[in-house]
């Protein structure tokens, strides 16, 4: 309930900045495209390139059951499932970021542990930052 709050009040603050975090975010990962696996093997998958454990994790906080196969899939009941668990991915990170989309993207990228943002996770927050200012 308390992590709801926070997402609440932040993205009250600036829901169309939120948007554009996410139109970012997803052109970034995939394009837009459904049902996507991570070629580079480290097991991401869907809309979001969302981890399985993290997705398994957001789907139990939603009150989904978790569906590696709708994270897999292109149809429209996948579609949904992988927007759901996108947007909740999202949202943990907008809120952890307090307002700096750097610092938001970095968290989508690299996980809560901040001590594990690399040159790769900061320079995916400078191509999402790029994503937004090209928009």
């Amino acid at each position: 309930a308390r992590r709801r709050g926070l997402w609440e009040a932040v993205s009250a603050m600036a829901p169309a900045a939120f948007h554009e975090f996410k139109q970012a975010v997803i052109g970034q990962e995939t394009g837009g495209r459904y049902g996507v696996m991570n070629t580079e093997g480290s097991g991401a998958m869907g809309v979001g390139q969302v981890m399985p454990e993290t997705a398994r994790t957001l789907a139990q906080r939603a009150g989904l059951p978790y569906r590696e196969d709708l994270m897999r899939g292109t149809s429209p009941e996948a579609k949904r499932y992988q927007d759901a668990i996108t947007d909740a991915a999202l949202q943990e990170a907008w809120a952890a970021g307090g307002g700096d989309l750097r610092t938001a993207a970095h968290y989508y990228h690299g996980g809560s542990d901040r001590g594990k943002w690399g040159q790769k996770t900061q320079r995916y927050g400078d191509q999402i930052l790029a994503r937004m200012r090209a928009r």
